[in-house]
Order: structure tokens, then sequence, then C-alpha cells
């Protein structure tokens, strides 16, 4: 090998060395980069809230108070349902049925113990309220992270094409911040030349095509605003619905801003916003559902029997009578059998018959003196034993809900 070759050798092991050596560094570095993500993500998963440990069923008493033993460990599942999905608002009503539930223990039989229960109770109030808040600063947070993306993707798409109009119940509370950013964001573009290229992948037909389809989706939405006004009974059915009106007037109205020359989203602000001046503030609002109260408990009737039946229908009322008038405190009035004939009921695998019922509607009068039409409809239900019919009783699933309250005067 001459002088020349032996340098080339020479350098070519030093250029392999060197690349060894830099894979080797590589390759320690890399555990130390996933036990920082790995620190990281327990760091994250340690900030969340712990949900409460919670009671054991008593599955064992079999006292007086039965029903409402039951009923309670069943809302209280539901209720570490709730906390685990971080259903806040659902979690709310469950909180006061176990509370009812456990003053109806307390009055069918005063000597059951149920501090375990109202201990529960306080730890699901207390998990609430620290999440009721930490929910909204997530959703702040959200809206936030939102907006603030709106400058990674094209402004007016965040205005016209993707608008955030829908408003939930949770959301409800932020919606005025909602309209301050969109107004906001509409006067900083339209300071600007908002169809450049620098500024819009979209030209300016392009738009009015998306804004013009919007048209469609307004006017759907005001069809349903109006419908629910004349129908809802309560704020927490429209209320949602009322915000979401003024979001969908901020719309129309700066796009009548971009587009001075389409008569048609001009027409379109002025038409939502005569719906908003007839729905008018939210005690308007108020008192609009509560005349939608007072009509629907007028309107509300017996419904038409399919069959009349006096030996049945005492047979379900008088069952009824036996079940809830004491426990429940609702007395049965009246019974409309809604079913033609028996209907019969079968085993899914073999097919065999197992019994047959007859569906009904009744009418109760509560313990505060007002009439209710039953939630949904109660059965009379036979088993089908040794080739005959037997063991009648009524069944009804829904007695701790409330019915459609009525004029005791229509129950006929």
């Amino acid at each position: 090998m001459n002088t020349h070759q032996m340098k080339i050798a020479v350098l070519l092991l030093v250029l392999s060395c060197s690349f060894f050596t830099a894979s080797a560094q590589k390759t320690r570095e890399r555990p130390t980069s996933t036990n920082n993500n790995s620190k990281q993500e327990n760091q994250e998963k340690s900030m969340s809230t712990p949900i409460p440990s919670l009671s054991a069923a008593d599955n064992a008493y079999s006292g007086t108070a039965k029903m409402y033993v039951t009923n309670f460990y069943k809302q209280q599942a539901d209720a570490q349902k709730f906390m685990e999905r971080e259903a806040i608002s659902s979690l709310q009503s469950k909180i006061e049925q176990m509370k009812k539930s456990v003053a109806s223990i307390k009055t069918k039989d005063p000597a059951y113990n149920t501090s375990a229960m109202e201990k529960d109770i306080t730890s699901i109030e207390a998990w609430y309220e620290e999440n009721k808040d930490n929910q909204a600063k997530k959703m702040q947070a959200q809206h936030d992270a939102d907006w603030a993306g709106i400058h990674n993707r094209n402004d007016l798409d965040a205005l016209f094409k993707n608008p955030m109009l829908k408003v939930g119940s949770a959301s409800i509370s932020s919606v005025p911040q909602l309209l301050k950013d969109y107004n906001t964001k509409a006067e900083e573009l339209l300071k600007k030349d908002p169809f450049s290229v620098q500024t819009s992948q979209y030209s300016k037909e392009g738009t009015e095509e998306v804004v013009t389809d919007f048209i469609r989706k307004t006017n759907d939405f005001l069809t349903q605003n109006q419908r629910l006004l004349k129908e809802a009974t309560k704020l927490e059915d429209y209320e949602a619905d009322f915000h979401e009106l003024r979001l969908h007037q901020a719309y129309w109205a700066a796009a009548q801003k971009f587009f001075p020359n389409q008569a048609a989203y001009a027409q379109m602000y002025q038409k939502i916003s005569t719906q908003i001046s007839q729905v008018g503030s939210i005690e308007d609002v108020k008192k609009t559902l509560e005349k939608n109260r007072i009509e629907k408990i007028k309107s509300t009737k017996m419904p038409q029997a399919a069959v009349n039946d006096a030996i049945l229908e005492k047979a379900i009322l008088d069952g009824f009578n036996r079940q809830f008038k004491d426990s429940a405190k609702k007395t049965g009035l009246k019974v409309v059998i809604t079913s033609t004939d028996w209907i019969t009921e079968r085993n899914n695998l073999t097919s065999v018959i197992i019994g047959r019922r007859r569906e009904a509607r009744i009418a109760y009068k509560a313990e505060n003196g007002k009439c209710y039409l039953a939630a949904e409809n109660v059965l009379l239900y036979e088993e089908y034993i040794g080739g005959k019919f037997t063991n009648q009783r009524v069944i009804y699933k829904y007695i701790t809900y409330e019915g459609e309250e009525m004029l005791c005067e229509n129950v006929k």
C-alpha cells in the first residue's frame, strides 16, 4: 500500500468512528426525553380532581322505605357516572333527587340510618362545587384557544364559514364574551383588505357563496326558535336559543358590512332583529313561558280511551293506590286504557309465553293538592304460570317523576 492509499484509509477510519460516536450520543439522549414526557403526563394526571369514594348499596334492607333506599343507590350510581364524565348540569339535578330520596326514607322509616347517604351527598356536592368552577375555566380556556387559533387559519372562515353560534346550557355565561370577540374580529378585519391573497384563501365570490348558504341555516333556526318559544314552559328549555338569536344577529350584522351590495344579507339582519324585538328581554321570555305553562295545564286532558272496561280500569286504579297512595302520596283518580287488547310477552330465547300486559294512562292527585297526568304508561301485568295467567299487579316505573300538571276538573 503506497502513502496516498494509507492516508485515504486513515481518513475513512476517522469518519467511521465519528459517525458511531454521534449515534451513540443520540441513543443515550432518547431515554431522558421520554422520562421528561412521562413526568409531565403524570403531573397532568395528578392535577385532576379525584372522585369521592361512595358508600356501598344496602341490599340487605327490606323495611318500609325499601323503594326509596333502592332509588337512592340507583341515583348514587348515576351521580358516579356523571362525575366520571364531568356532566356537571346532570349531576346537579341528580343531587337534588338524592336529597329527596333521603327525605322520603326519613319520613317512611325514621329508624333507618341515613348518615352514610348524607355523607355521600355532601361529598358529591363538594366535588360539584369545585368542578363547576373548573368546568367554567375549561370552557373559557377552550374559548380563548379557539380564538387564538383564528390567527392560524383563515379569518374569514372564523367569521362566516365556521362561526361559533351554537349555545349549550353550560356555555350560556360565555355568550357576552363570544359576541364581543366576534364583533371585534369583524371590525379588525374590515379595516384590512379581507379578500387579499394574504388574508383569505377564498375569492370574494367564494365567501359570498358560503354566506348565502347560511341564509337557509338561519331561517331554519328562526323557525325552530319561534316554535320552541310557543311550546316551552321552563326557562332552561329556551334560554340557549334566546342567546343564539344574538349570535345569528351578529353574523348578519357583519355580513351586510362586508357585502353592502347584497340586499339579501341586509334583509336577513332585519329579519332576525325583528324576531329579537318580538321575543323581548329575558324577563319578557319568563312571562311568555309562564303563560305557556298555564295554558298547557289548562289544555292537558285525559287521552282518548282505546277501549272502555270498567273492571280493568278499577283493577289498575286500585293497584296503583295500593302501591303509591301512602308511599308516594299520589292518589289515583282515573284510568284510561290505551291498548285495545292484552299484549303477550315471550322469552327472548325460547319464545315461551311468560306473561301479558295492558297499557293505560292514569291521572292522580299529588300531596300538594294538584292533579297530574302520569309521566308514562301504567301497566297491568299478569304472569303466565301453569297454563294460565295469574299474579296480577300494576307496574309503574316513573313514580318519582312529576307528570304533566292538569286541572283537576279535566280529570274526566
